[in-house]
């Protein structure tokens, strides 16, 4: 795992031109998710923490763009989980085994994660626009 190379704040954009729909359809979920984000009621360092219901149970997440994981495209999103840390991800570049995160949610999954550690999370594709997410 990696992080601080995709802005949460920062204008949502595809770094590499491979898109799960369309275009237009990545940048309204982008815009969406750092909305999500921005509005959150909790913050941990420079980490965005939103509750989500998962298997009948509240979970917290940091949101972050970054690498896809898996077979992910430019608007894919993914639940990322390490050790009892979760982390909602929506690809914004390549698929790549660094896992490069916004800046916050890297250390939210790993406090000592700033680059050059070894740790392999499980993940699951979720929507982006998940029924799992708390009001």
């Amino acid at each position: 795992m990696n992080g601080q190379g995709y802005p949460i704040d920062g204008e949502p954009r595809c770094y590499s031109d491979k898109y799960s729909t369309t275009k237009e359809d990545f940048v309204q979920s982008a815009t969406a998710w750092r909305s999500k984000a921005l509005s959150s009621q909790k913050t941990v360092g420079n980490a965005h923490i939103v509750p989500i219901n998962l298997d009948g149970h509240t979970i917290e997440a940091a949101m972050s763009y970054g690498h896809g994981v898996l077979s992910a495209q430019c608007g894919d999103c993914y639940l990322v989980r390490q050790d009892n840390k979760y982390l909602a991800l929506m690809t914004t570049d390549v698929k790549s085994w660094s896992l490069e995160l916004s800046g916050g949610a890297h250390t939210w999954l790993a406090a000592d994660n700033y680059g050059g550690t070894c740790y392999i999370p499980q993940v699951m594709k979720v929507s982006c626009n998940s029924p799992h997410w708390s009001p």
